[in-house]
């Protein structure tokens, strides 16, 4: 069994508190959209809480039925279960569907979530890990299909695009895995609004598929917590029996419905995120780092040739009123690395001034 940094933290403290307050600091450590959700979402939750005195629907139907009209590709409202955020069915999937005894296969460095709902169920994780000088891809199909066959895994978790790497499984590699996982295959599409790529369509086909996604990311709801998974109906008949009866409140399903309503808003945001996100990449680049490349709204930076990302960069920008995520200790991760999320042009240039210092000394 592998031994992973968080096995014996308790829930709460393997996810360290990183709350703050809005205009404090400059965050780009958890992901967060650097756009605020728009005039009509906060409209809609200011309605909502007027009547927070009542229950929300257990089973989201309204909110469901948006969803599915959402993600297209003839997905019925029924092959949809809601969750508080993407996290909450992550940790509904390994219980619903995990045996006792039984394993559970990621490929390292990925989402530490994976590995610490298994450790929390007690069961057996046996990832397969990336190689920094394979650009962290996931390794040869040959491997994988041999490490499948040995371990014989219940789930399978492919984050994609992966965090923290950002890397992207072509959808034929995903199509091989979903043929040789003897369980069930998890593709966690969280980042799908940056991505543009999904295989939520094969669903309809591949009854070991759960698809996972979010509208934490390209919606800006990270605050309010709402996830999704789209699988076969009987999938999300065994996670709906496994599930809390109030999983998602009220205030979260009118968001996210508001939210939906404004996919054009959304996708012009996305646009500008890539755009701020290459244009980091570059500036990165000419500092003479290792830059990943990224499918998602954050980049994975790592020393290079010609220059080094100093061991305390993470600790000493945060003293500077900057929070990056610190990815050195992340297992699989080789050497120091940081991941940054794309904030606004404003907060990227102080970024880049601050980095060019500690590297260049400049």
């Amino acid at each position: 069994m592998t031994e992973l940094p968080y096995r014996s933290l308790s829930a709460r403290k393997a996810v360290p508190s990183y709350w703050h307050r809005p205009g404090e600091q400059i965050c780009l450590h958890l992901g967060e959209s650097p756009f605020p959700p728009t005039e009509s979402v906060q409209q809609a939750i200011r309605d909502a809480a007027s009547v927070a005195n009542y229950y929300p629907d257990t089973n989201a139907v309204a909110l469901r039925d948006d969803l599915a009209g959402y993600v297209g590709h003839k997905v019925r409202p029924e092959q949809i279960i809601v969750g508080n955020g993407s996290d909450d069915l992550i940790q509904l999937v390994v219980q619903t569907f995990l045996s006792k005894g039984g394993t559970v296969v990621s490929f390292e460095p990925t989402f530490f979530y994976y590995g610490f709902c298994t450790a929390r169920e007690g069961e057996r994780y046996a990832p397969m890990f990336r190689r920094r000088a394979d650009r962290y891809n996931v390794p040869g199909m040959e491997e994988i299909h041999s490490h499948l066959q040995k371990e014989k895994p219940d789930l399978v978790f492919l984050a994609n695009p992966n965090n923290p790497t950002g890397g992207l499984v072509d959808r034929q590699h995903v199509l091989q895995l979903l043929e040789w996982t003897p369980g069930i295959l998890v593709v966690d599409e969280c980042y799908f609004e940056f991505a543009g790529l999904s295989v939520v369509d094969l669903i309809h086909e591949h009854e070991n598929l759960i698809v996972l996604r979010s509208l934490s990311k390209g919606f800006s709801l990270a605050g309010v917590r709402i996830g999704y998974a789209v699988a076969c109906r009987e999938r999300i008949d065994a996670m709906e029996r496994m599930a809390l009866t109030f999983p998602v409140n009220a205030i979260a399903q009118t968001a996210a419905r508001a939210a939906l309503r404004e996919t054009e808003i959304m996708r012009e945001r996305i646009r500008q995120i890539v755009a701020w996100r290459k244009n980091l990449a570059c500036e990165l680049i000419r500092l003479g780092l290792d830059v990943f490349p990224s499918h998602t709204n954050f980049l994975l930076v790592c020393s290079g040739l010609l220059n080094k990302i100093p061991d305390d960069c993470a600790l000493r920008l945060s003293e500077r009123g900057i929070l990056v995520s610190d990815q050195t200790h992340t297992p699989g991760i080789e050497g120091t690395a940081l991941r940054i999320t794309v904030g606004t042009p404003g907060q990227l240039e102080r970024l880049l001034q601050e980095i060019r210092e500690f590297v260049t000394g400049n």
